[in-house]
């Protein structure tokens, strides 16, 4: 007589019950996980708004200037404060330029200013690429990621002074699967807190 190796209806039923309250447990704490990420998210956006209200002027306009400027063309002189700090995006077709909140809302006091009258210096950040060579055996190109800080005067909309910051090297040798899904192998790029540091390094 054969045996029915199949698992009676009952321990079916008390895997289920088992199992609805930590379905239920782990629910709640995604939703509540979400409620909370979502709330600090609103919480940045409002502080963002808030702090952005208290200038004096339209950021589109100083854009529009800053996209004027001829960058290859240095009238050299010192920059001074108080300063914005706009970044320009590299790594997209549309290259737009924006206004760096974390950087900006670092600055102290004496190195910035709500007012328009009062600015000096737009200082632009770029990132630029550069080619350092094929790895042996692959068709995938190092890259190092240096820093471009032009300082514009904002009176003469002129280039005042320019300051490139290294990144690092990409390695000198990369393992056979590594970055498979890229042709392209980055070295480090230098950090926000160096790049800020060194605007404030170059501002009288």
């Amino acid at each position: 007589m054969s045996r029915n190796n199949q698992m009676p209806l009952g321990c079916y039923l008390i895997i289920i019950v088992i199992a609805i309250p930590f379905f239920i447990v782990n629910t709640c704490n995604d939703k509540i996980r979400d409620n909370e990420k979502q709330k600090e998210y609103d919480e940045l956006s409002e502080q963002r708004k808030t702090y952005l209200k208290q200038f004096d002027f339209n950021f589109e306009e100083i854009v529009k200037d800053i996209e004027n400027v001829n960058l290859q063309n240095i009238q050299k002189s010192i920059p001074r404060k108080p300063i914005l700090i706009f970044q320009k995006r590299v790594y997209d077709t549309k290259k737009e330029i924006f206004f760096n909140y974390q950087l900006n809302t670092k600055l102290k006091n004496k190195y910035m200013s709500f007012k328009n009258s009062e600015i000096n210096t737009i200082v632009l950040i770029s990132d630029t690429l550069i080619n350092i060579g094929h790895y042996s055996r692959t068709n995938k190109v190092g890259f190092k990621n240096n820093i471009i800080i032009t300082y514009i005067d904002k009176k003469t909309n002129e280039v005042i002074y320019k300051k490139t910051i290294e990144g690092e090297k990409p390695p000198d040798e990369i393992r056979y699967y590594e970055n498979d899904d890229s042709n392209e192998v980055y070295g480090t790029r230098p950090s926000d807190l160096e790049i800020y540091e060194n605007i404030l390094n170059n501002i009288k």
